[in-house]
């Protein structure tokens, strides 16, 4: 009796195992691309989180700010209807300061008096918010137009603080530098947010970059 094995079970055998292991093949893509999809999403979430967690704190942080600069806002709004009186300009010039490297700093100075009730005050204070001695510019001629308009000795109407006489300025209003600011806290608020969500989102839909 033959016992050499039937060719047509032979090839059976054969086709079985290959087909075998293409199913064990393709189970072991399938999991270890499961896998790779759970850590990416894994991964993707930590990442979200800690962009919230930054955002809640830096955020809280300029939002702060932001109340605080409004606050100031409304101060500078408010001191348009300040009552006024007519004081005297008692300094008015340009100082400079040159640094070790040759670098000169022009500040202006402007210092004036003025009465209220018997009481005699005095103020260096041009705006509410970003023109005053304490400022200084590289350019002379960015402040030198505050020399013609409150030249030393003349006169000039002084807005005060109804609550607080020593409080005064020559400009009252809003200046350009609190715009400024108050539009730079809000974007990096704006730009903080989205910048904390849409990152993660993007890193986990694009399976951790």
């Amino acid at each position: 009796m033959s016992t050499e094995e039937d060719p047509r079970y032979k090839a059976w055998r054969n086709k079985t195992k290959s087909y075998n292991t293409k199913i064990d093949n393709s189970s072991s893509s399938y999991y270890a691309n499961l896998s790779n999809e759970s850590n990416t999403s894994s991964e993707g979430y930590a990442f979200l989180a800690i962009g919230l967690v930054i955002f809640l704190i830096v955020g809280g942080l300029l939002s702060f700010a932001d109340i605080w600069l409004l606050d100031r806002y409304n101060e500078s709004q408010d001191s348009k209807d300040w009552p006024t009186v007519i004081g005297t300009i008692e300094e008015s010039y340009i100082k400079g300061t040159t640094d070790s490297e040759g670098n000169t700093t022009y500040y202006l100075v402007i210092v004036y008096t003025y009465s209220i009730e018997g009481a005699d005050y005095n103020n260096s204070a041009i705006g509410m918010w970003g023109a005053s001695s304490e400022w200084g510019h590289g350019d002379p001629w960015a402040i030198d137009g505050y020399l013609e308009k409150f030249p030393e000795g003349g006169e000039a109407q002084i807005y005060y603080n109804p609550d607080d006489y020593q409080d005064s300025v020559l400009e009252p209003g809003v200046s350009g530098i609190l715009y400024f600011l108050l539009f730079l806290v809000n974007l990096i608020i704006v730009v903080l947010f989205f910048g904390s969500i849409i990152a993660p989102i993007y890193y986990i839909r694009n399976d951790g970059l």
